[in-house]
Order: structure tokens, then sequence, then C-alpha cells
């Protein structure tokens, strides 16, 4: 699904859209779904005019060369220069980042991150990422895949955690116990943790396990960037009170000066609000707002972005 938001001045958003990509292989089908999703949110394309234009893309983004790299979800734009296509396109400046990066920004400006300017955002969903922010700067890496924790203990956090994986783990656990290949139906992530909560014991191993690869990642990220703040989001983590427990143990036993780790605040929205505070930031760099100054009140870590 594509989203999007229109946002003033202020940073407050004004009108939000959505609508399914028609074909996520097919370049062209794909510019023209992003498009049509702006023309939804400023009513026409003679609706208001843009200042600046963020888009957050999952996978490897090159957020200098306003290229996408890599997207498993969204492949039709690999290799294409986006921000300058969305520019050119839309008369605005425009700029890309990872969804996960902007996510950290968010929160950093509006959720539960605020005020930090070391902040780890970790997202477990169905496939796993991570936006990093230190000493209030986005960090991106040399070959701007920094924060790709599916990639952690050799892709092992991704086969353990991912909403993607725990799935299939659960099928087969339950087929070999059975020994019946394929013979029972496969619940989400979701219904493999409500299967666990209510007793089934095949559920709690896989679930056991997910949250113990969780709970190692954290300490991972916490020992190499010592952050201010880890954010957990994603739909493996939400309302996963045996997930914040594990890790907030873990964290005590391993490390002598544990960060906080807290609930994304923002949850869905976190993506669009790094997008907003992102182009917020690029409208202030490149220009003038007559006769007024723009609110200035998020912390520089969602500031000093580009």
């Amino acid at each position: 699904m594509l989203r999007a938001v229109r946002a003033d001045l202020e940073g407050v958003v004004r009108s939000r859209a959505a609508r399914p990509a028609r074909d996520t292989n097919d370049p062209a089908a794909l510019i023209a779904d992003l498009l049509a999703l702006v023309d939804d949110v400023r009513g026409s394309r003679d609706g208001p005019a843009l200042l600046g234009v963020a888009a957050g893309v999952s996978g490897i983004v090159a957020h200098d060369r306003g290229r996408v790299l890599v997207s498993p979800d969204l492949p039709g734009l690999e290799g294409l220069p986006l921000a300058e296509i969305l520019a050119s396109r839309l008369g605005a400046p425009a700029v890309i980042d990872n969804d996960d990066l902007l996510a950290a920004i968010g929160e950093a400006s509006h959720g539960a991150a605020r005020g930090c300017r070391d902040v780890a955002f970790l997202s477990f969903g169905y496939g796993l990422g991570a936006g990093l922010i230190v000493d209030g700067h986005p960090i991106r890496g040399a070959s701007s895949s920094a924060g790709a924790i599916a990639f952690l203990s050799s892709g092992r956090l991704e086969s353990r955690a991912s909403g993607r994986s725990i799935p299939i783990r659960y099928a087969e656990a339950c087929d070999l116990a059975a020994r019946e290949p394929g013979s029972l139906a496969r619940p989400d992530a979701r219904g493999v943790f409500d299967l666990a909560a209510a007793g089934d014991s095949v559920a709690s191993l896989v679930v056991g396990d997910a949250i113990e690869a969780i709970a190692e990642a954290v300490v991972d990220v916490a020992s190499l960037l010592d952050p201010e703040v880890i954010v957990l989001g994603g739909g493996i983590v939400s309302g996963g009170g045996l997930v914040f427990s594990a890790v907030e143990r873990r964290l005590g036993d391993s490390l002598p000066y544990p960060p906080r780790v807290v609930a994304s605040a923002l949850e869905g929205a976190a993506v669009v609000q790094g997008a907003v505070s992102m182009a917020l930031a690029l409208g202030r760099r490149s220009l003038p707002v007559r006769g007024r100054s723009l609110r200035a009140d998020a912390p520089r870590a969602a500031l000093e972005l580009i």
C-alpha cells in the first residue's frame, strides 16, 4: 500500500491518502501511482504549491544519489533516479530515504524518542530493518545499507524473528511433529504469537526463539551504538509485553549502561512523520519563507537530515 500526506509549514498534516500499487514490478506504473497519490493529497495538480517532497522506500536507498538500490517490496523502483523524477514531475525539490530511517526521524521529532540525539529504531515486522541516528545525524553507511539488521548473525535474525519466517517455522515444526508435511494451515506471525499465548507448545517454542533472537539483536545494536533510547516497532513487537521484558532482562544482564527501550509511539505513522520532518528540512534549506519563520521546536536529530 502506498501512502502520502500533505503537511503545512508547521508540520501539521492537512490531508492523507492511500492507494495500492497496481504493479510493484512496473516502473512506469509505480511512478504514475506515486504522482496520483500526490494529486490525491493536494486535491488536484492545481492544489497547494509544494515546497518540498520526501519519500520513504523499504530496502537500500542511496539518499545522496536519490536512487533506490534494492527494494524487495517495490522492485520496479530499483535503479531509478526517483528523487530526480519526483522533483521534475512535481516541480519541487525532492529527497528519498529508507523507510526505517524516516521512522527513526519521526520518533525523534514527534514520538517516543523526542528530544534524543542518539536513537535506534528497530522494526520487527514482515521484514526487518533499523533506522539509526547518532549525535543528531542519520547514519546511512558507505553503501547506504546501515541498519540492515536482517543480516545480523549471518542472516539468522531474519530466519528466526521476521513476520515472514515465523509462520514458516511454525508450519514446518507442526508438520514434523505430525509427520504429515503440509497437513496444517499456516497462521500469520501474529497468529503464531496468539497460539503461543493460548498454550500451543510448538508455537511457544517458535515464539520463544524469536523473542530470544530479538533480545540478542537489541543487545548487539546497543553495544555498538550506545544510544539513549531504542524504539521497537513493527507487528512482531506491537502489544508484546513478553518481547519487552525479555529485551530489558537481556540488556540488564549484558551491558553496564543499558539504554531505555520503548515501544513506538507513532507506529504506522512514524515513517510519514519522518518524511514530513525531512520535507520541512528540505524546504528550510532550499526556499525562503516570506515574512515568517518555520517552527523550530523539533530536536536537532530531526533537522540535520540532508
